[in-house]
């Protein structure tokens, strides 16, 4: 099993995880794999000078690296699993669309997190970046000069990635990704076949956390601290804000009329109309037009499309399991539903079904 970490593409490491109950558990080798992140992993430039998706490039060169040695450490290298959580998610799943893993391994656990999703994708950020960066003043020759600059001076403040104003993300290269997620997965071009066709040819599991969603709010720094307060108290003023920069940061509608029909529509489907002002409906509903949006749509869709070629097989799960304890910081009126740890353990409950004859259908 091989194990890619998540950190929304700009954070993680190995060093973070212990895969040691997991291997003795499920008597399964597991290998985890560093890669490189955000402006080291995925700065892509419109010209192409900046190429993009070094990271994936890297986790799919772990992989073939592990299936080309694992018979060492007494391993098989016909019957390996890539698994990933949020970022990783996405990762692993951006791997079993690139035919040139084909043959490297046979599965895939995609927890929390689909390349179909809104924050998983992006558009050429080299110049956003750029002019955040010594390399401002050298716009004609910035590949030189960001050669020249010390990693240290070419780190920028997380609170440009943490209000979206830029982004490092997976982008379509014209190499490892040919074309947009929505394209390959959800398409129906010829163009990618080859892709299509390996992905098909994958068993997944796929799946996420009930309170997924959470994350996303704390994007929204104004509201940071009102969603830790105890007792908490959700108002109608404070959901419309928080639905307001979901639509904002999210849909990016190109109009007022655009984005008074979608706030109408988010309105419509997540407020029970009975209590429209009641504190934990509406507290509740806030994450469940997050976790909708980012996570379980997304990993929704991706599941009817690999199901429809029925090749491979395709499993989905949702996981409430309370955890006594959370990697993260989070709210008391959240009920321990919301933990990255819950999604990493959640790979255990499959190990059975990984090992020998591959997944079965319980």
């Amino acid at each position: 099993m091989v194990w890619i970490y998540g950190g929304g593409f700009v954070e993680g490491a190995t060093g973070a995880y212990s895969a040691e109950g997991l291997s003795v558990f499920g008597n399964v080798i597991v290998v985890m794999v560093n890669y490189r992140l955000a402006m080291f992993g995925f700065l892509r430039s419109s010209d192409g000078k900046f190429i993009g998706n070094q990271g994936l490039w890297d986790q799919h060169l772990g992989i073939k690296w592990v299936h080309d040695n694992i018979v060492a450490f007494n391993g098989n290298p016909d019957d390996i699993t890539i698994f990933g959580e949020s970022a990783g998610s996405v990762s692993v799943l951006y791997q079993a669309i690139y035919p040139g893993n084909q043959g490297l391994f046979r599965r895939v656990i995609a927890q929390s997190g689909s390349p179909l999703a809104y924050w998983a994708f992006q558009e050429p950020n080299a110049d956003k970046y750029i002019k955040i960066t010594p390399c401002a003043l050298h716009p004609l020759d910035s590949v030189n000069c960001m050669k020249s600059v010390s990693p240290q001076d070419l780190q920028i403040d997380m609170s440009f990635v943490l209000n979206y104003t830029l982004a490092f993300q997976p982008t379509v290269d014209g190499d490892f990704l040919r074309g947009t997620p929505a394209d390959i997965i959800l398409g129906n071009s010829t163009s990618f076949s080859k892709e299509r066709a390996f992905f098909s040819s994958l068993d997944i599991v796929i799946g996420f956390n009930t309170y997924d969603g959470f994350i996303f709010p704390l994007a929204n720094v104004d509201q940071v601290q009102a969603l830790y307060d105890d007792p908490f108290v959700m108002t109608r003023e404070l959901f419309d804000n928080m639905v307001s920069f979901y639509i904002r940061t999210i849909v990016k509608p190109t109009s007022k009329t655009e984005e008074a029909l979608i706030r109408s529509l988010i309105d419509f489907t997540y407020t029970d109309w009975t209590k429209p002002n009641d504190m934990d409906l509406l507290r509740d509903n806030m994450i469940n037009v997050a976790s909708d949006a980012g996570m379980f749509a997304p990993s929704m869709a991706l599941a009817r499309s690999h199901a429809h070629y029925n090749d491979g097989r395709t499993f989905v799960y949702m996981f409430s399991a309370k955890p006594s304890t959370n990697l993260v910081d989070v709210p008391m009126w959240i009920d321990g539903k919301f933990s990255v740890t819950l999604s990493i353990v959640l790979c255990m409950l499959h190990v059975d079904l990984l090992v020998d004859n591959g997944l079965n259908d319980n």
